[in-house]
């Protein structure tokens, strides 16, 4: 048998809660780059506000390395304090 091989690199997707990023920023990042629902997102960040931190699943690094979301996030800024 055939030995089939990949080079797929797969990552445990954390979020933490920060205090100061904006639930609906969460949210937004779970619907467009994890592919969550609505409600799946708005739960999630629930978990993440009342737990402090909640791990959404595995996905393949390549999702994060320089694709899509770092460049959604360099446009993100914090909001004044």
């Amino acid at each position: 048998m055939n030995e089939i091989k990949t080079h797929f690199h797969f990552a445990n997707i954390v979020f933490h809660n920060d205090e100061r990023t904006p639930l609906e920023f969460v949210v937004q990042a779970l619907h467009l780059f994890l592919n969550k629902s609505e409600r799946e997102a708005r739960e999630i960040a629930g978990y993440v506000n009342r737990l402090g931190r909640f791990s959404c699943g595995v996905y393949p690094e390549m999702l994060f390395s320089g694709g899509k979301l770092n460049r959604s996030l360099l446009g993100y800024q914090e909001p004044s304090a």
